[in-house]
């Protein structure tokens, strides 16, 4: 079963988490041409230790005075600056990247809270001088960004997920333009993959007709748990969705037409069931299933009288003989049911899906 999460204010990570990694290996040392300002060339800053940061350690010492006497918080600034240079130096003109480092920011003012921002502005522009103004610049927009979502988390949080997925990618556009399909595009990608996934299964269980329809039914919602975790919810998936695809599968049908009518409710009751429906849920379903088993009785006897009337007549004679028998079966529906037969749509031809239509 599939139960939405709590959208909760942090929120903020959960949306920048596609593309906010972490950025430091514990193991890079400082360069020489960017420690000059608070160590010579004989000194280093000393080794990440015991600190951490998404599972990244970075040494307390570095903010100690060292033996000269000399504040080493400059040599945490060059200390840093070197990380971000050896790790981002070859790739900083990439958008993505540059955004990488709203996060850096983040954990520096919250190491330095009186002066981290100018703090952050400094190692940026020790670090990449000729993408500096770029950088604060997209940095500036990604803060927009982030307190915007915590602004709203809860009306997000309220809306349905394809709706909060346009008003998202609306604000990154507003503020971002194009270059938000740049920014997000790893994130993007990771959810066609992840759509490609879910596809292919769909496919492989709708054609499958060895597996019984409990083991259909365990694959596709483990598939589905697999490729979207906790996030389910955030992809529209709910019950309903899982079970209007399940009810679809050619091989699910195919068992439930081999049944009599009476099994055949309590099959999809049962699938109902196990995707989460409630007790009061299912009732519901069952009551508008036999809704739909009424209509489909008294459309596919519609369609074969019809049929034979079109086999004796013909011109104004069918026509009228037509417009009666819709008259009789279908009372107030009979004109849509014209309408739709003018446009070549006959509604009890196309297949019955049970669970579904």
């Amino acid at each position: 079963m599939l139960k939405r999460p709590a959208l909760t204010i942090g929120i903020t990570t959960l949306f920048l988490m596609g593309f906010i990694p972490w950025y430091l290996d514990s193991s890079v040392e400082p360069r020489e041409s960017l420690a000059t300002q608070a160590m010579t060339q004989n000194e280093t800053a000393p080794p990440f230790n015991d600190n951490t940061v998404n599972g990244n350690k970075l040494n307390s010492n570095i903010y100690a005075e060292n033996s000269k006497g000399v504040s080493t918080t400059d040599a945490f600034n060059t200390q840093l600056a070197q990380e971000l240079y050896t790790k981002y130096g070859d790739k900083i003109e990439h958008l993505a990247v540059q955004a990488n480092l709203f996060k850096v920011r983040e954990f520096v003012i919250g190491r330095y809270p009186e002066d981290g921002r100018n703090r952050f502005s400094t190692i940026i522009q020790m670090a990449f001088p000729d993408h500096a103004s770029s950088i604060m610049n997209i940095i500036a927009l990604m803060e927009q960004y982030t307190q915007w979502l915590a602004e709203n988390y809860r009306l997000l949080n309220d809306m349905p997920p394809l709706e909060r997925d346009g008003h998202l990618w609306e604000k990154r556009r507003a503020l971002f333009g194009e270059s938000a399909e740049i920014i997000w595009s790893d994130e993007r990608e990771l959810l066609a993959q992840k759509q490609r996934n879910v596809q292919q299964e769909i496919h492989r269980l709708g054609t499958d007709t060895d597996l019984s329809i409990d083991e259909k039914l365990y694959q596709l919602t483990t598939t589905l748990s697999e490729n979207y975790g906790d996030l389910a919810q955030e992809m529209a998936i709910d019950p309903g969705m899982i079970a209007s695809v399940f009810f679809g599968f050619d091989s699910v049908q195919q068992t439930l037409k081999s049944l009599s009518p009476q099994e055949r409710q309590q099959e999809i009751n049962r699938v109902r069931q196990q995707l989460g429906y409630s007790d009061a849920q299912i009732e519901l379903a069952e009551k508008k299933d036999q809704i739909r088993n009424q209509r489909w009785t008294n459309g596919l006897s519609y369609m074969a009288e019809r049929e034979a009337l079109t086999n004796q007549l013909e011109g104004d004679a069918l026509n009228s003989a037509l417009s009666e028998l819709r008259e009789s079966y279908f009372k107030r529906e009979a004109y849509t049911i014209a309408k739709e037969e003018e446009s070549g749509f006959y509604r009890y031809a196309r297949p019955r899906v049970y669970g579904r239509n």
